[in-house]
């Protein structure tokens, strides 16, 4: 766990070095709307990034918080899932530089959405590992099932997913849907209640 919030840590601060590139004089001669005119591509490709990546460490983190024991399928799991965290930087830089409109445009952002997605589908395999394996959970794990659901990372892959076949029309404005997030706890406690009215039943009458 320790090594996994590392990863995490060292890509949440690379992420912040492009914009080590922003030009001191121009923040001194130029008004708040030049600067953001010349450098807002790279401020606002920084800022979603920050909090997409700290959306997925808070679920990995608290994922990891009901599990016991690991096997080897966790692991290779876990490792798939920092791969991608590790490669995001990159994507991420590009998002910042790139807008041409072109075909350079959809390449940057299909790879920014792929390596999202990719990561959504580790993390929602890794939970899925865990809830199916209950010898690898710990007492807190087993005692309801209602922490191993998917229905957010199964909303968060379908975003990614629908950015990433967006992006082959519209390019960076394909991340605009990247905003949707925020809209995954609302929609997704609707449908817990929805899918599994038992079991939150259960766990109010627990409390």
């Amino acid at each position: 766990m320790a090594f996994s919030d590392a990863v995490v840590a060292i890509a949440i601060t690379v992420l912040i070095l492009p914009l080590t590139d922003i030009n001191l004089t121009d923040v001194k001669t130029q008004s708040v709307q030049e600067i953001y005119g010349r450098y807002g591509p790279q401020i606002l490709g920084f800022a979603i990034s920050w909090i997409v990546i700290i959306i997925f460490w808070m679920r990995h983190h608290r994922l990891f918080g009901l599990v016991g024991h690991i096997d080897s399928g966790l692991i290779w799991l876990n490792v798939a899932w920092l791969f991608g965290i590790a490669v995001f930087p990159f994507p991420a830089d590009l998002v910042g530089q790139i807008g041409d409109g072109g075909s350079l445009d959809r390449f940057t952002a299909s790879l920014y959405a792929g390596d999202l997605l990719f990561i959504s589908v580790a993390g929602m395999l890794m939970s899925r590992h865990v809830g199916s394996h209950p010898e690898l959970q710990n007492e807190r794990g087993r005692s309801s099932s209602r922490y191993f659901r998917t229905t957010r990372a199964y909303f968060a892959t379908a975003v990614f997913l629908v950015v990433l076949l967006a992006a082959q029309w519209l390019g960076m404005n394909a991340l605009y849907f990247i905003w949707t997030l925020f809209l995954m706890e609302p929609i997704c406690r609707m449908l817990d209640r929805k899918f599994y009215p038992a079991d939150d039943q259960a766990g109010s009458s627990s409390r």
